[in-house]
């Protein structure tokens, strides 16, 4: 306690405007009697500072009868801010537009990972919630609480979705390319466009979704899509391939190393010197020229020079063959492509029952070599028979929907459509086969249609 006749307010007291400092100021009229540390203290307790005392200060203001001097006597503790929320991206954009690295040191300059291709379900962005800071407290022994971290939000965007079982993770919607936009949204695109040509600026191109591609896909370039492919201009010699129908408006011009290929069908305005083969129909608005072509269903153009011509069930057009007899080969077979598949699942088969057996055998090695007297085996035999277990049924599995297959194929094979080859002008030089019957057109014919009968190929008007 203050000796008695000490006047308080003698003593200033000063405070910072966020309370966390504390000062006292010892007029000069206690320099011949000064106060002691516990009198300074009580001094600021009566005036409310009661936390962070620097005590060892206020011995030193006594040893030395510190007077008219501001000294800072306590302090508070600063609350700690928290950590605002954040954003991790879980996909790996860093390669994007960088040639790929070989093995052998050198890279590849057609290889850019123009596009970063992901499925549904993929994740794409985890959200890392804010962490909350630690209060403080100040002088006056008031809790200072610390400002709220600030959240964060998923970015905008298309095809995107909060998983079901973890709020803080963003999924794509759908198959197709991330797109990362200078803006921070982002999206995932099925459906795509790139402006310009194919070639060593973009790239090979893999896109799982529909594209449309503004130019020409150069030569030695090769684009592959999950979904329609649409080329405004030209295909050189590269090798093209979609899930679902393709089109080249422009035309396509080939040599050793082009294919197109779809899994539907493909239209183009003329080919020349192209490989091609689709599950569906091939559509020529032009000319074919020296090409190799293979379509489950028709081909249809409007003039066939050369080449070899393969369709499942007709081929149409204007003229096949020319003047000069050039060697052009039209193959109508489509039972044949089937009975080829039929023989291939029934490999699958084979094999799938051979791989079974195989796994039963090694499930029992196991049980009857490892089994103790008890009927246990350890834990690293229980660990390869839970795997035997699952390789039999997952081959089980596969055999279930190989032969469903075979069932789907045998029903396409007994109900397939007449096979034909329809010509307005039928040239010397041809040679048709169709269900493997041939037959080498000798002269001109018009107008004509062959199809088969009693095992001979029939030219007949339509």
């Amino acid at each position: 306690m203050l000796r008695k006749g000490r006047p308080l307010s003698k003593f200033s007291i000063l405070h910072t405007p966020d309370g966390l400092k504390g000062y006292l100021l010892v007029p000069d009229v206690w320099l011949v009697n000064y106060p002691c540390a516990e009198e300074l203290e009580q001094v600021l307790n009566r005036h409310g500072i009661v936390f962070g005392i620097k005590h060892e200060i206020l011995s030193a203001m006594v040893d030395k009868k510190v007077c008219n001097k501001r000294i800072e006597v306590a302090c508070g503790k600063p609350p700690q801010a928290g950590e605002a929320g954040r954003i991790e991206m879980l996909v790996d954009t860093s390669a994007s537009g960088k040639p790929r690295e070989l093995e052998n040191g050198r890279v590849d300059h057609k290889d850019l990972s123009y596009m970063v291709n992901v499925t549904k379900g993929t994740p794409l962005i985890r959200r890392i919630p804010p962490q909350p800071g630690v209060p403080g407290a100040s002088v006056f022994g008031k809790e200072l609480q610390p400002p709220p971290p600030k959240e964060v939000q998923f970015p905008e965007g298309k095809n995107l979705a909060v998983d079901e079982q973890d709020e803080n993770l963003l999924i794509a919607a759908c198959d197709g390319a991330l797109m990362l936009y200078k803006n921070g949204s982002i999206e995932i695109r099925d459906e795509g466009c790139i402006y310009g040509d194919i070639d060593y600026a973009t790239g090979n191109i893999e896109f799982a979704g529909d594209l449309r591609i503004s130019g020409t896909v150069r030569s030695g370039f090769c684009v592959a899509v999950q979904g329609s492919l649409l080329v405004e201009g030209g295909v050189e010699d590269a090798r093209v391939s979609a899930v679902g129908p393709v089109e080249i408006r422009g035309g396509a011009q080939g040599g050793d190393r082009g294919m197109l290929q779809s899994e539907s069908d493909i239209r183009a305005k003329h080919m020349q010197h192209t490989s091609a083969r689709c599950k569906g129909n091939i559509s020529i608005a032009e000319d074919v020229v020296r090409c190799r072509l293979s379509a489950a269903k028709h081909i249809r153009a409007r003039t066939i020079v050369g080449g070899i011509i393969e369709a499942g069930i007709g081929v149409e057009a204007a003229a096949i063959g020319s003047e000069a007899e050039a060697k052009t080969e039209i193959i109508v077979n489509g039972p044949a492509m089937l009975l080829k598949q039929k023989e291939d699942f029934l490999k699958r088969v084979t094999r799938i029952v051979h791989e079974t057996g195989m796994a039963k055998e090694a499930a029992y090695i196991l049980v009857k070599d490892g089994m103790d007297e008890h009927g246990l085996i350890d834990d690293s035999s229980n660990q390869r028979l839970g795997m035997l277990k699952e390789k039999v049924n997952r081959l089980r599995q596969e055999r279930e929907q190989v032969q469903h297959d075979l069932e789907t194929i045998d029903e396409k094979i007994a109900a397939y459509p007449e096979m034909y080859v329809q010509a307005g002008k039928l040239f010397p030089g041809v040679k048709v086969t169709i269900a493997g019957v041939e037959k080498r057109i000798r002269q001109v014919a018009a107008h004509v249609k062959c199809s088969v009968d009693n095992n001979e190929i029939v030219v007949h008007r339509p």
